[in-house]
């Protein structure tokens, strides 16, 4: 295969770079190939958050088996309008500063993936709010771009809202398997992780 990458480039001329670097939004959708696989695996990322922002109660709504609706809703600490917006960066994270961290993680995520991933790969509703502020911040964002921003009226934590999950990678759609069978899958992860966390209040309500 690098032969043939070396041969089309003395075909071209051999001052014509073949090798470049990959624009930052479609770097994205393709890491989020590696965290969202399915819908089952953003729920999983959105709860494993929510846990890790101390929520006691976390609601999960489903519709069409996570491909048309996603919403993880929980009593958490929030986030600020800064730290909001940061999060949807790839790699950005509270859980490490330093390499040296990763011999003491206490939290079920820490790469600053998932939030980045989700949102390059779905229509997006952010809304969060920290005990601290008058009003909760939104953001509406679109393959990974913050479209919208504004205030508002919530109760301290986050919600989170996917739907269209994977309409800017429609390969990936042809590999989701059927309504029940996504929707399957998503119960059992958000089962598995109710009952490692027996202190945490967990509801689940598809379609």
């Amino acid at each position: 295969m690098a032969g043939a990458f070396c041969e089309g480039a003395a075909v071209r001329g051999m001052t014509q770079r073949v090798i470049h670097i990959l624009p930052e939004q479609v770097a994205s959708q393709i890491a989020a190939g590696e965290v969202v696989e399915r819908p089952a695996s953003a729920v999983k990322e959105l709860i494993e958050n929510s846990i890790d922002a101390g929520a006691r109660n976390v609601a999960i709504e489903i519709d069409r088996g996570g491909i048309g609706l996603i919403s993880v809703t929980d009593d958490g600490c929030g986030m600020s309008r800064e730290d909001a917006i940061i999060s949807l960066r790839r790699h950005a994270t509270s859980k490490i500063r330093s390499a040296s961290d990763l011999i003491a993680i206490r939290t079920l995520g820490f790469r600053g993936e998932a939030l980045a991933s989700i949102a390059s790969v779905a229509k997006m509703k952010l809304q969060t709010r920290q005990i601290s502020d008058a009003h909760g911040i939104e953001l509406v964002i679109a393959g990974g771009d913050i479209e919208e921003e504004r205030a508002c009226g919530m109760a301290t934590g986050t919600r989170i809202e996917v739907r269209e999950l994977f309409f800017n990678t429609p390969a990936r759609l042809k590999f989701m398997k059927t309504v029940a069978t996504e929707q399957g899958a998503i119960a059992e992860v958000a089962q598995r992780l109710a009952l490692a966390n027996h202190s945490i209040a967990f509801s689940l309500t598809a379609d």
